[in-house]
C-alpha cells in the first residue's frame, strides 16, 4: 500500500490509492519513544528547575504515568504521556529538545466513555 501524506493549509491529510483523503489526527502517536519514561521525567524536572518554574508533583508518581510514544505539537516532535488520576486522565506532551511541556489535555472518565477537553 502506497500512502501519501499531504499538508493542505493547516490540515494534515492522509490518502492512499484505495481510500479518499481524510484528516489525520495531529495528536496521534507516530513512533515509539527513543528514551525511557524515567529519563524523560528526570530531564523534564531538570528543565523546569533550570527555567525557574515550580516542580510538577503530578509527574512524580511514575506508577500512574504511561509513555505512549512520540507525537507532534505545532509541527515539533514531543513525548506523549498519559497520566492516570482517580477520576480523570490527563495527556501531556513534552518537547523532545527542551523537555518542557508544550501541551496538556484533560479527560473526565465516565462509565464506558471518556469526555475530553483541550487545555
Amino acid at each position: 500500500m502506497n500512502a501519501n501524506v499531504i499538508l493542505f493549509g493547516l490540515t494534515l491529510l492522509a490518502a492512499s490509492a484505495r481510500t479518499p483523503a481524510k484528516a489525520a489526527d495531529p495528536d496521534a502517536v507516530f513512533a515509539h519513544a527513543d528514551r525511557g519514561m524515567h529519563e524523560i521525567l528526570v530531564k523534564h524536572a531538570a528543565a523546569l528547575a533550570k527555567s525557574g518554574a515550580p516542580a510538577d508533583p503530578t509527574l512524580s508518581d511514575e506508577s500512574s504515568i504511561e509513555l505512549l510514544g512520540l507525537s507532534h505539537v505545532g509541527g515539533a516532535p514531543a513525548y506523549k504521556l498519559k497520566v492516570h488520576h482517580e477520576d480523570t486522565v490527563e495527556y501531556r506532551w513534552i518537547d523532545i529538545k527542551t523537555f518542557l511541556e508544550t501541551k496538556r489535555s484533560v479527560a473526565t472518565q465516565e462509565p464506558d466513555r471518556v469526555r475530553g477537553s483541550q487545555g
